[in-house]
């Protein structure tokens, strides 16, 4: 989410608005977490929206009925509203091709603007940095064919300032996450002044 608020700040500093799409059941950050919710309300200052990033699998489904999927929909829908005391109105498919999600091609499902409507899959092109590296064609390709409409999927955490594998990428989110929980450990023992006994 670090990485998600510096894009959010860069792209507002160039005039951009985007949506930034947030999994409730991501198991790289907390939703609820203090430091996450001040990092999305730092993304919404700057203009941006918030959306939901669906995970079906988070689900034991792999087929997917619009009944159940709408039922899904609204309850991460809300869940994600009550994090942020503010509306959300769109949604993103978080790995799609691993159930049926693409088969939902609506403009809008459970009442959210779906981000794989049949009208962006038609009318943009789609180009994706999933599990950090360009999956279908590179973005330097995409731009340069001067495609019209471009729907460009980036996932935060890839981007910074020095390049590395993706694979290295994920052990530095891993071990700054383990940082983070250590820190507040050992500020709750400070702020209650209780011993921090390490041997």
């Amino acid at each position: 989410m670090h990485r998600a608020a510096r894009l959010a700040q860069i792209e507002a500093e160039e005039g951009a608005v985007s949506t930034y799409f947030v999994n409730p059941r991501c198991t790289f950050y907390n939703l609820f977490e203090p430091e996450i919710m001040r990092l999305l309300n730092t993304i919404r200052s700057y203009g941006h929206e918030i959306g939901l990033h669906f995970d079906a699998g988070a689900y034991d489904v792999t087929e997917w009925t619009a009944a159940a999927l709408d039922k899904a929909l609204a309850r991460e829908r809300a869940l994600l509203e009550l994090a942020l005391d503010a509306p959300v109105r769109c949604v993103s498919w978080h790995n799609p091709d691993m159930s049926n999600l693409l088969a939902f091609d609506a403009e809008e499902i459970g009442g959210l603007i779906n981000a794989y409507g049949a009208s962006l899959k038609r009318d943009y092109t789609y180009c994706s940095d999933s599990n950090g590296y360009w999956r279908f064609q590179p973005m330097a390709e995409v731009i340069a064919a001067g495609h019209p409409r471009l729907h460009l999927l980036t996932h935060p955490a890839w981007w910074a300032p020095e390049p590395m594998p993706p694979s290295e990428r994920i052990d530095r989110a891993i071990m700054g996450r383990a940082r983070a929980v250590r820190r507040d450990y050992d500020a709750l023992l400070a702020r209650g002044g209780r011993r921090n006994i390490t041997k």
